[in-house]
């Protein structure tokens, strides 16, 4: 069967992708140029169907990226002729392999070693040292906390989690797998439904092996030495980010957490890294003041689980090199405790986000941008008139309350995803141009029969006669922002948030503290 290289379906839309050869990327004036500095070169087919605009369009970006490559080799070898860089684009099609027994039986053994390779060689390291038994003892104290979050991901079909690339997805396993070992495998077939299946038996075999290693019935193997040369820590970042299918929110703060990581303790070589550097991180990030830039937000400690996110971003990129045998381990970012280092806030100062109460509800949805206003400018919104709202204002928090859906899923919402005509009428929840939603889930929500009896079905179709493509398009994100938190940012949840909650709910609110409810909330 004959399957189209450098070409795969990303959340449903045809993506070429194709990796810059290291040649090019060693040359940052030739790799800047023609590639913007980029290890995988990107471009959505804008397509969903294999037919000829499919063929048409994965033609024309396989010739930009051949002419791109061609130039940049022919500008390195400094005007000589390059008699291996082709005069023509290679043939995009090939052939791939049909999956056998072996392969199945390969990828799960090997998913199987990698799973307890880690923790085999803290094993083995905390008898040799008292440094290296708390090391292990406080690994122990960590698998145990993330078990059931890891298993959850393992045994959860089709499980993926863009934001959470540290959990484990049999899928996202067989997805590189299948591209690695060029098989005839494509998603939704038994095949690659074989090869999931397959992966996912390492795993569970591999947290068995570790079990059993534990209770002392398996006895530990000690590495082989490292024959390569091991990757500095920002080569093992870099690769990580380009191999990996990360939200683009979360792939920013990769690159930006490590280069927080290289400017404290030095790009070493992953070898060399060694759990104090990563103390160290975690301690400066911890005593790290945030908030309190804008007149509403309070200045606090970072909190744990921000910390702690960081410290797994960096523990995964090694994690990956680990698990591409670029590096034998053990990842020297395991098991340090996060809340060792955090600084608690004061509850006074910083209360608990909370849902808001029906009756703090009612009292909101007596604003006037509910009731009545004196007109439609953002100052006069918030005056009591005569003047009803029929846009965002008004049918954004609305929806809100009778969906539960995230600030960024009713922001990015189209009007072709708002099935007002279904015999059972429903959102469709999924990524599209104007924001990634989280997990990178699809997801039916209903429309409630108290939405549609406020006239909903009428706003939808004054929507849909203006030709605009979004639900609410009075409703925009600021320009120099990207992902949810340009939805976050944007006027209008900024007015709800400084605005409308404390005209309602004033008297309640706690003076110099962080509001406990949001347009969230």
């Amino acid at each position: 069967m004959a399957a189209v290289k450098y070409v795969r379906k990303r959340n449903d839309v045809f993506t070429y992708e194709r990796r810059i050869p290291t040649k090019i990327i060693q040359d940052a004036e030739a790799w800047q140029r023609h590639f913007g500095g980029k290890r995988l070169w990107r471009r959505s087919l804008k397509t969903r169907e294999s037919g000829s605009a499919f063929y048409s369009a994965a033609e024309a970006v396989h010739t930009d990226y051949e002419r791109r490559e061609r130039e940049a080799l022919r500008e390195m070898s400094a005007g000589a002729i390059v008699e291996a860089v082709p005069a023509q684009a290679p043939a995009l099609v090939r052939f791939a392999r049909p999956v056998t027994q072996h392969d199945l039986e390969m990828l799960e053994a090997d998913r199987r070693r990698m799973e307890a390779r880690t923790l085999e060689q803290f094993y083995l390291r905390a008898e040799s040292s008292a440094a290296h038994g708390e090391a292990f003892a406080d690994l122990l104290d960590q698998y145990e906390q993330d078990g059931a979050e890891r298993r959850h991901a393992i045994v959860t079909q089709g499980f993926e989690d863009a934001e959470r690339p540290w959990l484990p997805s049999p899928k996202r396993d067989a997805r590189e797998a299948i591209e690695a070992l060029g098989l005839d495998a494509p998603e939704g077939s038994l095949a690659f439904g074989a090869v999931v299946a397959a992966i996912r038996r390492g795993y569970l075999a591999g947290a068995h092996d570790v079990n059993e290693m534990l209770q002392g019935r398996l006895k530990p193997r000690i590495a082989a030495p490292e024959a390569a040369k091991v990757q500095l820590f920002s080569e093992a970042v870099a690769a990580y980010v380009a191999q990996k299918t990360l939200a683009s929110r979360t792939a920013q703060e990769v690159k930006t957490t490590s280069a927080e990581f290289v400017e404290l303790v030095g790009d070493k070589p992953l070898d060399a890294l060694t759990r104090a550097d990563f103390e160290a991180f975690v301690e400066m990030r911890a005593n790290r003041v945030v908030g309190g830039k804008s007149r509403d937000a309070v200045a606090r400690p970072a909190s744990a689980s921000t910390v702690g996110k960081a410290l797994t971003l960096l523990r995964s990129a090694i994690g990956h090199a680990i698990d591409r045998r670029q590096f034998q381990g053990p990842n020297p970012a395991l098991g340090i405790k996060v809340d060792a280092y955090i600084k608690q806030p004061d509850k006074a100062v910083m209360p608990d986000k909370r849902p808001l109460k029906v009756g703090e509800i009612n009292k909101l949805l007596e604003h006037p941008w509910f009731v009545g206003c004196a007109g439609t400018t953002p100052k006069l919104s918030h005056r009591p008139g005569s003047i009803r709202l029929d846009g965002a204002e008004y049918w954004a928090p609305i929806t809100a309350i009778f969906t539960g859906c995230r600030v960024s899923e009713l922001g990015g919402l189209r009007v072709a995803e708002t099935l007002i005509d279904d015999p059972n009428p429903h959102f469709v929840i999924r990524d599209n141009e104007y924001r990634t939603t989280k997990g990178d889930y699809s997801r039916d929500v209903p429309m409630l029969d108290a939405l549609l009896e406020l006239g909903f079905a009428d706003y939808v179709q004054r929507i849909r006669d203006s030709g605009a493509d979004r639900l609410f398009p009075d409703w925009e994100p600021p320009a120099t922002k990207n992902g949810d938190q340009a939805w976050f940012n944007s006027r209008l949840v900024k007015a709800w948030n400084r605005t409308v909650i404390p005209a309602r709910l004033g008297d309640g609110m706690i003076k110099g503290a962080r509001r406990d409810v949001t347009f969230h909330s």
